[in-house]
């Protein structure tokens, strides 16, 4: 058997002088240099895409065999300025993309440092379902008690995929505003409602924004690009204290006007807790048809629960500012809730406090403020411990 001997360059040299053949005439070239792209991948769902592939919506694009130092694109096939953002993994030299966006057409580039570019094109298909979403409160002007409620219309089975792409943002006058501790929460599968800590700040553009055209939201359902805004007016909250039996009126964390009320009696208390002004009405008929109801129409009515507690004018109740006769509203001189009513929106705060009722969760818009905040914020899908 004959040996395999490599002869470098140097050595034809060498060779050709000992045997008189020019050193042009030896048989001998260098191994191509391999590019750095050329080891790059494209998978989706651990299947390798090559160019004009069709891939399902929602899926992840991952990259791998990475060169450190490279350039990593994903962008729309016609207008680059139409991206999906990559994100590197705890793998090394493995990246991987958002979810992929229905219907889109995408250009996936490495540019590598040598100077080398691996890239593919491929398409990402329609879903087969979606879903709608629809966003409360509209646009408007509220008060700073009116949380942000999204409704997907169907059971969300993938929440923290939907939850990661609903994004908050609070601004006043161009400007970013901190709004401290803030939550989403679940109300069930289909319900997710946000708030702060201790609610908006007063006079702030409020706006939810997300693309669910690339999230699975349950198997089959993807939703669509959301773009919702509010604004709160000024930081109106009503302190009313049953014991003392007196109402605070505060606007931006001053104190405006301190009035007398009357509170609910025995067996009809008013309960204490946070109440959400969420109906306005003048004039207002307040009825009862029990035995011992009532049949009254009064001025001005401020609702602030579901099941029927109005703040209100009580011409015929002279205990106002002296003790709670009422059958569970606060009860007001004409002339006072003239002026709250004038001066109150709907997402307006009603602090109560003074009584052993207590307001619970399960009320219209003032149920989402009396969770206890750590409860509230394991409501959400990315709740960590």
């Amino acid at each position: 058997m004959r040996a395999l001997v490599r002869i470098s360059a140097a050595m034809a040299v060498a060779i050709s002088a000992l045997v008189g053949v020019p050193a042009t005439q030896v048989a001998w070239s260098a191994p191509a240099a391999e590019s750095q792209a050329e080891a790059v991948g494209f998978f989706v769902d651990g299947r390798q895409i090559v160019d004009k592939d069709r891939v399902a919506a929602g899926r992840e694009l991952k990259i791998t065999n990475v060169p450190e130092g490279s350039e990593i694109l994903l962008h729309d096939y016609k207008d680059p300025a139409k991206t999906v953002a990559v994100h590197p993994t705890d793998k090394a030299r493995v990246y991987k993309s958002d979810p992929l966006p229905a219907g889109w057409r995408l250009w996936a580039k490495v540019k590598t440092p040598d100077g080398s570019t691996a890239k593919v094109n491929f398409i990402v298909g329609s879903p087969g379902k979606t879903f709608d979403v629809s966003v409360f409160p509209g646009k408007g002007t509220w008060g700073v008690g009116m949380p942000l409620v999204v409704d997907f219309g169907v059971p969300i089975t993938h929440k923290a995929d939907v939850e990661r792409a609903l994004v908050v943002e609070v601004v006043k006058s161009g400007e970013p505003v901190d709004i401290g501790e803030a939550s989403w929460h679940w109300m069930d599968s289909s319900t997710i409602v946000f708030r702060p800590r201790d609610y908006w700040p007063g006079n702030v553009k409020i706006s939810l924004k997300a693309d669910l055209t690339g999230v699975e939201g349950a198997d089959g359902w993807y939703g669509p690009k959301v773009d919702s805004h509010f604004r709160t007016g000024d930081r109106v909250i009503m302190r009313v204290n049953l014991k003392t039996h007196e109402m605070k009126f505060e606007r931006n964390g001053d104190v405006e006007k301190t009035f007398p009320i009357s509170g609910g009696r025995a067996g009809w208390q008013t309960a204490s807790g946070i109440k959400v002004v969420t109906g306005k009405y003048s004039p207002k008929r307040l009825y009862n048809p029990g035995p011992n109801g009532w049949d009254v129409t009064v001025k001005y009515g401020i609702k602030v629960t579901d099941d029927g507690e109005y703040i209100h004018d009580a011409t015929w109740n002279d205990s106002i500012g002296y003790a709670n006769t009422s059958h569970g509203c606060t009860n007001m001189w004409p002339d006072d809730m003239a002026w709250v009513y004038r001066n109150t929106s709907i997402g307006d705060i009603a602090e109560y406090k003074g009584s052993s009722s207590k307001l619970g969760t399960g009320h219209y818009l003032s149920g989402y403020w009396n969770y206890d905040w750590n409860v509230w914020k394991q409501g959400s899908a990315l709740f960590e411990k």
